[in-house]
């Protein structure tokens, strides 16, 4: 018997660890992140929406109302559960709306996240301007566009900038 559980014991150890991916996002289905940047130029200026679900990537990217980019990419599961892990362990939250003061520039990240049904889960708008932090909610949405990115291969041509 205590040899059983002495085997038995690393294989609880990473069912248990299994489990808490996405724990907080088991409703999830769909997660919506839009990235804004402020108006510069149309040469350098991209928006960029992702909508993700357990088979596909969605990236629009847009600059002054036109769009430059609007693909589906598929996906394999572990992409999608690594991006929903990612979201899981920065621990998004609302808080209470702290308005912009003014400040002119950086850029707006919306996020939200949708069950089978398409009802919201979680709606949230941060902004980052002059080293303030503006909006209803907490995360470091950076980590999360990054993840995102992290399955998309050539995300950079989508982008299609120009320098002159």
């Amino acid at each position: 018997m205590k040899y059983l559980l002495i085997i038995l014991i690393p294989f609880f150890a990473i069912s248990c660890k299994s489990l808490e991916c996405c724990k907080n996002s088991k409703k999830v289905n769909k997660l919506v992140l839009e990235y804004i940047e402020a108006p510069v130029s149309p040469k350098t200026t991209r928006n960029i929406k992702f909508t993700i679900d357990e088979q596909n990537i969605g990236v629009l990217v847009t600059s002054f109302g036109e769009t430059i980019t609007d693909t589906t990419i598929k996906i394999e599961k572990k992409d999608y559960l690594d991006i929903l892990e990612t979201y899981d362990s920065i621990g998004f939250s609302s808080v209470p709306n702290v308005k912009n003061t003014g400040c002119m520039g950086g850029y707006t990240c919306l996020l939200k996240t949708m069950n089978k049904s398409e009802k919201i889960i979680f709606d949230g708008l941060i902004h980052f301007c002059g080293g303030h932090t503006f909006g209803n909610m907490t995360g470091d949405v950076m980590v999360l566009k990054n993840k995102i990115i992290s399955k998309i291969s050539d995300f950079e041509k989508m982008l299609k900038k120009t320098n002159n």
